[in-house]
This record gives structure tokens, sequence and C-alpha cells, in this order.
């Protein structure tokens, strides 16, 4: 790869696809919090609903538990010679649970404790954060390349019973990041939200 190279070049088509998506959503992040003060991202718009902080230390907690699971299944796979360019095909339970992930979303579920965002964590410490588990999100697509996104499994750190593909854990990802800017659209949307 040369310098001029992008770094998806070479990523399957599933991949690259996840990838661009990842660009996306932390170009469309930085034009949501862009400006706000520590104040505004702290704004709650009832005491049982999410910050905008909160909203993306969700995010950030989703990737602290996510990422060692979908990097040890990459590694996994590799050492079992699960190998694959694809196309890979997703079950219908994934696509439904694809669906559900998807903005908007069609019910409130309530995260797992070890995802719950704290309630006065600074914007100043989860803002880094979250740019840098979009670089390791890249990353891991990266390194998921070449292996078999459909043989590969991810259990899931919330529900144990729940196992989906490599392939559609890395989309649930960005599903799930989707879901959660599309909410904090929602909190800036709101006619209450302090204006300065």
């Amino acid at each position: 790869m040369t310098p001029e190279s992008p770094r998806h070049e070479g990523l399957c088509p599933e991949l690259r696809d996840g990838f661009e998506q990842v660009d996306r959503i932390r170009e469309e992040a930085k034009a949501l919090v862009e400006g706000l003060s520590e104040a505004q991202c702290a704004w709650q718009p009832a005491p049982d609903r999410w910050s905008v902080a909160q909203c993306l230390e969700h995010l950030n907690a989703t990737a602290r538990n996510y990422f060692p699971v979908i990097h040890a299944s990459i590694n996994d796979a590799r050492a079992q010679g699960w190998l694959g360019e694809g196309p890979f095909r997703r079950g219908w339970f994934e696509r439904f649970f694809l669906s559900l992930t998807e903005p908007p979303p069609r019910r409130r579920v309530p995260a797992p404790r070890r995802f719950l965002p704290p309630p006065d964590r600074p914007m100043a410490e989860i803002w880094p954060s979250f740019l840098t588990f979009q670089d390791r999100l890249q990353e891991l697509m990266i390194w998921a390349n070449g292996v078999d996104l459909q043989r590969a499994r991810v259990i899931s750190p919330a529900f144990r019973l729940l196992r989906f593909s490599l392939g559609a854990s890395l989309a649930l990802m960005t599903a799930h990041e989707r879901r959660h800017l599309w909410q904090i659209r929602r909190i800036l949307e709101d006619p209450s939200f302090p204006r300065s």
C-alpha cells in the first residue's frame, strides 16, 4: 500500500462498505457535537433519557466490550483456517436483528448494566475515546479481511446466548452507532435544548 492509497483498498466489498460507513459516522458525529459546550452535552431531555455525552459514552462502552470478542473471533478464524473472499450471506435472524438496530428505533431497549454510561463523564474525555474507537473499528475491519465473515462467530458480551457471524457483528456495530447518532440529533432538535 502506497502512502497515497486509501486504507480500505483491497478489502472485500462488505468490509469496504463498513469501513466507509465508519468514515461517514465519524464525520456525522463531528458535525453534531462540534461547538457544543460541556453543559449542552450533559443536558438530558428527561431524567430517564440520555444526554449527548451519555449517548457517545454508551457507544464507547459498547466498543470496550465488543472489540475484544470481535478481535478474538478474527484470530480464532485465522487459526482455524476459516478464510474466504465472499460474498457472504446473513441468516434471517441476523437480517431481522440488523433491521431492529438501524434508526429510527422501533422500540426502546434497556442497555445492559455494563453498557450504561455514567451521568457525569465530561465530553473532554468521551470525545477523544469515541474517535479512537472509530479508528479501532476500521483496524478490526482491515484485520478481518480474508476471513470467512459468515463462518466466524462472535458471542455477544451483552447476552451470551446471542451469536452472530463476524460480518453481521461488524455491521451491527455501525448500525448501533447510527442509531445513537439519530438519538443525538433528536436531543439537539428538542425545543428545550439549551442553545448556549
